[in-house]
């Protein structure tokens, strides 16, 4: 099921290499690619990402600036796009 949304989520993003799914841990549930990238290294990028996105939740808590929905981190050559879904 994630991974049909996750291929018409890349199929449908212009200049997106991949797109993954990650749980409340960051641990990669189902990802997609088009390009020769491994697996292994958008794991890891998707792991990163799941941390960051916590510790942006505990700034927003301790701020009052409510939840986050979603942060963009750019690279020299690419960008990184994380969009926080609700549960459910």
């Amino acid at each position: 099921m994630f991974r049909q949304i996750l291929d018409e989520l890349l199929a449908t993003t212009p200049g997106a290499l991949a797109a993954i799914f990650l749980d409340w841990e960051g641990e990669t549930v189902a990802l997609t690619c088009d390009r020769d990238l491994s697996d292994h290294s958008l794991r890891f990028l998707g792991a990163y990402q799941g941390i960051f996105l916590t510790q942006l939740r505990t700034i927003c808590a301790q701020t009052g600036a409510g939840e986050p929905g979603r942060f963009k981190i750019e690279f020299a050559g690419s960008s990184v796009l994380d969009y926080d879904v609700p549960d459910g």
